[in-house]
Order: C-alpha cells, then sequence, then structure tokens
C-alpha cells in the first residue's frame, strides 16, 4: 500500500508513506484490496489490518506487534 502511494518501488520513497497508511488519518479499512482500490483512487485511508491494527510509532515502530526469536536445536 506505501508503494502504491508513493508511486514508486524505491524505498526511499515508499518507507515514507508507510506510516500514513497504517496510522492514518483517512478512512479506516482492514481490507488489502479495498485498500488498494481507495489509494489508487487518491482517497487518505488508515489501514487496520486483517488480524490487528498497523499502527507505527514517529520512528517506525510497529505498535501492538509482538516479537519473538525462538531457536531449535537438534529437531
Amino acid at each position: 500500500l506505501a508503494m502504491e502511494k508513493a508511486k514508486s518501488p524505491m524505498a526511499v520513497d515508499w518507507s515514507k508513506q508507510i506510516i500514513p497508511v497504517g496510522n492514518g488519518p483517512g478512512q479506516e479499512v482492514d481490507d488489502v484490496v479495498e485498500a488498494l482500490k481507495l489509494v489508487r483512487a487518491g482517497t487518505a485511508i488508515n489501514f487496520q489490518g486483517a488480524g490487528s491494527t498497523c499502527d507505527f510509532t514517529p520512528n517506525g515502530d510497529q505498535l501492538g506487534r509482538g516479537m519473538g526469536q525462538w531457536i531449535i536445536r537438534n529437531g
């Protein structure tokens, strides 16, 4: 969605659109296909995600998403 909003495949461009797409302000939407249609139509969105929100801190860390790291040894 951020890449589409930026109209660019370059990370330097679309990375600036991750927070606006995830945090809004804009129309709340949880379906990625519908979100893509809205972005292409120039509508501001607040993507909620399929399972939970996709909100970010100002420095780009995701809110409300835990991260885990597992090591499996011998099996």
